[in-house]
């Protein structure tokens, strides 16, 4: 991975959402098929690491869903958490 695209997807002041939403500007450049072999290269470098850094946040935001729904004297076991794509909703 080239130091650029590093130091796009580690900003530990990005949020979840602005992670999501560059990558989605990524995706749609690439899809478009007009940047140059580099410029796509260097495009899917970063569009990588922000995918991992969501993938993430998510898997840190099911575990605090999984304590949050564990109750102790009820007896009750944690429910895994389900996202529900845009497409599925």
């Amino acid at each position: 991975m080239t130091e650029k695209a590093k130091t796009k997807a580690e900003k530990t002041e990005q949020s979840f959402e602005e992670a999501m939403q560059r990558l989605e500007e990524i995706v749609t450049r690439l899809e478009g098929g007009t940047t140059a072999l580099e410029e796509s290269l260097q495009l899917f470098e970063e569009g990588a690491a922000l995918a991992r850094y969501c993938q993430e946040k998510l898997q840190a935001a099911q575990g605090r869903l999984d304590i949050l729904l564990r109750r102790d004297e009820e007896g009750v076991v944690t429910e895994p958490f389900q996202l529900q794509l845009e497409e599925e909703a």
